[in-house]
C-alpha cells in the first residue's frame, strides 16, 4: 500500500487489488452462473454481493455525507479514463516510458461492475474486497481513500493519483507486468497499469463520503475493471514493436 500526500486539502491512501494479479490469462465464467445468481472467484472467497447482501452504508460507517455515483459523474469517470488511454495510445507519453499503443480500446461504463464497487464502498472498510468477479470475466480494482475538505472530484482526487502520480515511477524498459512494483524506480505503479490495460473494456465505480472530525470528509473511491488487468508477465498493452496477437476478450464478449 502506498501513502501519498496529494493536494494541500487531501491525503490519499491508495491500493490496487492484489486479486487482480494472476499467472497467465483466466477464462470468463459461464453465462449460467449469471442466470443462477451464483458468484465464484478463483480464490474461493465469498463474493462481495453475497458477503454483504444488503445495500446501503454499513453500520460502522458513521455519518454519511454522500454516497453513490451520479449520471454526470459516471460520464466524467469514463471520459477521464478514455482521455488518458487515448493520449497513451497516440504516443503523448512516449518520452515517459509509455510508448504508443497499437491497440488501446476505450472503456465503457458497466452497471454490474458499479453495483459491486458500490457495495464494497458502502462497507467503509478500506483496502480491497476478496471476490468481485462477474460471470463474464474476472474483475480488477483500483481503490483510494481521500481525506479532504474540498469539493469531490473524481478526476482530481482519484484518477489523477492512479495515473499522474504513478507516471514518474513507471521507469521499466518494457510493458510486462511484474506485480506492480517498478523494477527500476521501486515505486508502485499497479493503478496505472490497470487503468491502461488493453484487454480491459469496462469500468464501474462506487463512492462513499463520511464525516471526519479532522479533514471534514473521508472519501472512498472504488473502480472495478473488467476483464481484469495486472496479469503477471503479460504486457499492459500492445505496441507496433511487439508481437502480440489478437486480444482474448473480443468486444462482443464484454
Amino acid at each position: 500500500m502506498l501513502v501519498l500526500s496529494a493536494l494541500p486539502v487531501a491525503l490519499a491512501v491508495l491500493a490496487a487489488a492484489p486479486s487482480a494479479v494472476a499467472f497467465g490469462r483466466r477464462s470468463p465464467r459461464s453465462a449460467d452462473d449469471a442466470s443462477l445468481g451464483v458468484h465464484h472467484c478463483a480464490n474461493h472467497q465469498p463474493h462481495t454481493l453475497d458477503r454483504y447482501p444488503l445495500g446501503g452504508p454499513a453500520a460502522g460507517c458513521g455519518t454519511v455525507v454522500r454516497r453513490g455515483v451520479t449520471g454526470t459523474e459516471r460520464d466524467d469517470i469514463v471520459s477521464a479514463h478514455n482521455v488518458i488511454r487515448r493520449a497513451v495510445r497516440d504516443g503523448r507519453y512516449a518520452d515517459q516510458n509509455l510508448p504508443a499503443a497499437s491497440a488501446l480500446p476505450e472503456l465503457r461504463w458497466d452497471d454490474e461492475l458499479a453495483l459491486v464497487a458500490q457495495r464494497w464502498a458502502d462497507q467503509c472498510r478500506g483496502g480491497h474486497d476478496q471476490c468481485r468477479d462477474v460471470a463474464r470475466f474476472p474483475v480488477g480494482q483500483n481503490f483510494a481513500f481521500v481525506w479532504s475538505g474540498g469539493r469531490q472530484n473524481w478526476t482530481a482526487e482519484a484518477l489523477r493519483q492512479w495515473f499522474a502520480d504513478e507516471l514518474p515511477l513507471f521507469r521499466q524498459a518494457d510493458l510486462e507486468f511484474r506485480g506492480g512494483q517498478d523494477p527500476v524506480s521501486g515505486g508502485y505503479t499497479g493503478h496505472l497499469t490497470q487503468l491502461l490495460w488493453a484487454d480491459t473494456r469496462r469500468v464501474g465505480c462506487g463512492f462513499m463520503a463520511v464525516a471526519d472530525p479532522v479533514f471534514c470528509e473521508r472519501r472512498t473511491y472504488v473502480c472495478n475493471y473488467g476483464p481484469a488487468g495486472n496479469v503477471l508477465f503479460e504486457p499492459v498493452y500492445p505496441t507496433e514493436a511487439s508481437s502480440i496477437g489478437p486480444t482474448e476478450w473480443e468486444e462482443g464478449e464484454v
